[in-house]
């Protein structure tokens, strides 16, 4: 699939972008024709609009340079534990940068967690 280059200059970085939910944002975002910047604690194959960055939220690692330019964050990386440090490491870095914007998704009850009533996501 070849990426028009009308909208280069938006850059969208996806953390969890190899993830269940962030490989649909990926896909939709190169759909209609931005391009991204992938977080990934793995690795991947850059591709014509997908530039993959080697990071971990966790650790804080990787997190300042996949940021880094880009003009929004989208964070869809999430586990049942330590997501709040996670995600503090991003807001952290985002404020470090030039302030993009930033998209939270929570994946909260995807885990069978129980809410306030007892029921399970």
């Amino acid at each position: 699939m070849t990426v028009r280059r009308r909208f280069r200059w938006i850059l969208f970085l996806v953390s969890g972008g190899t993830g269940t939910l962030g490989r649909l944002v990926v896909r939709r975002l190169i759909e209609a024709e931005r391009e991204v910047r992938v977080l990934t604690r793995g690795t991947g194959t850059d591709e014509d609009a997908v530039r993959f960055v080697t990071g971990d939220l966790l650790s804080d690692t990787g997190v300042d340079a996949a940021v880094d330019g880009v003009a929004t964050i989208i964070h869809c990386a999430g586990t049942n534990k330590g997501d709040d440090e996670a995600t503090q490491d991003l807001v952290d870095a985002a404020a470090g940068s030039d302030r993009p914007h930033l998209v939270y998704i929570s994946v909260f009850a995807q885990s069978g967690c129980r809410s306030a009533d007892g029921s399970t996501g």
